[in-house]
């Protein structure tokens, strides 16, 4: 993320004040430590105009002015795979995260139920 967000001329805080978290959360993401949700690495590949897939990579990779404007206007040359480590933890992330949004229906649909209950 760091190499696209300097190539884009972005600072840090820029950046983390677009994707809604703090400096401090978006550094640790450059630097390795923690990784973020799918959703906010989706939206940061749109503000850097990169496919996501580019985003997923911990090897650097080059970044190129295209001169075809219709295009995205960047090309990516990118020869190494995504590291499984890195596959599984977002993978591991998202399950977590669709198990949390599960127990919020269900509590949800309690509430409705139980308030259907309360006035017949």
């Amino acid at each position: 993320m760091r190499h696209a967000r300097e190539f884009k001329n972005y600072s840090q805080e820029y950046l983390a004040e677009r994707l809604g978290v703090t400096q401090f959360s978006y550094g640790r993401w450059e630097n390795g430590e923690v990784l973020p949700k799918l959703g906010v690495l989706e939206k940061a590949a749109e503000l850097l105009e990169l496919p996501v897939q580019a985003l997923y990579n911990t090897e650097p990779f080059i970044l190129t002015q295209q001169n075809n404007t219709t295009a995205a206007g960047y090309i990516i040359a990118q020869h190494n795979q995504v590291p499984a480590e890195v596959v599984e933890k977002m993978l591991e992330q998202h399950r977590e995260h669709l198990k949390q949004l599960e127990g919020l229906c269900n509590r949800l649909t309690d509430i409705i139920e139980k308030g259907m209950n309360t006035k017949g």
